[in-house]
This record gives C-alpha cells, structure tokens and sequence, in this order.
C-alpha cells in the first residue's frame, strides 16, 4: 500500500483559506488578510515541547524584523487556545498563537 506523502506548499503560494482562534478567542480569517499583509504562517505540533519551544523563540527573536518588513506573524498549534495564551504568556510572544484543535487547517 503506497503511503500518501503530505503536500507541502511553494514559498509564496496562497494557503487555503481558514478561520481558527487565536489565544484570545478573537476568530482570525486568512481571506482578510490578503491584500494587506504578507502572512507568514508556522506550525508547530506541540506547545511547551522543547521542538516546538526553541522553533517559536527563533521566530520570536526575528520577530521586529518580521515586522518591520510588513510580515504578520501566526504560530498554528494543534494545541488548545488555552494551552496556546499560556505558551504565548510564558515565552514572551509577540506573534499571534492561532489553535487548530480540531486539525482541520494542519491537514489541509
């Protein structure tokens, strides 16, 4: 049985568009961003794993530059949004933690 391999996007190819909550419980939609920002989108699996934790302080250590060069920065976990503003709160993060509790956006 052929074992099917992830699709992995192109640098600067349009994501599928997605609505997912962010550790505020605000909704946050791709579709509205488009046109006004450049998006960088990371997902990481597994808040407070040592993987995950030192990927998201890398992306934090970057983050002025980030800004400063118009990009909007989203951390994507399969985490709670209560686990995710916990996360945010205890590494200091400026970048918006979105949850995908329900793996329908980390699937895609």
């Amino acid at each position: 049985m052929a074992s099917i391999a992830p699709r992995v996007p192109v640098v600067g190819q349009t994501a599928p568009d997605f609505t997912l909550l962010s550790t505020t419980k605000t909704p946050v939609t791709l579709s509205r961003l488009r046109g006004s920002a450049n998006v960088l989108l990371a997902f990481f699996p597994a808040a407070f794993s040592s993987v995950c934790t030192k990927e998201m302080r890398a992306i934090q250590d970057d983050f002025d530059r980030f800004a400063d060069s118009g990009v909007t920065v989203f951390g994507i976990s399969v985490d709670s949004h209560h686990a995710l503003r916990e996360f945010k709160a205890m590494h200091r993060m400026q970048a918006e933690l979105l949850s995908d509790f329900k793996r329908e956006v980390s699937t895609q």
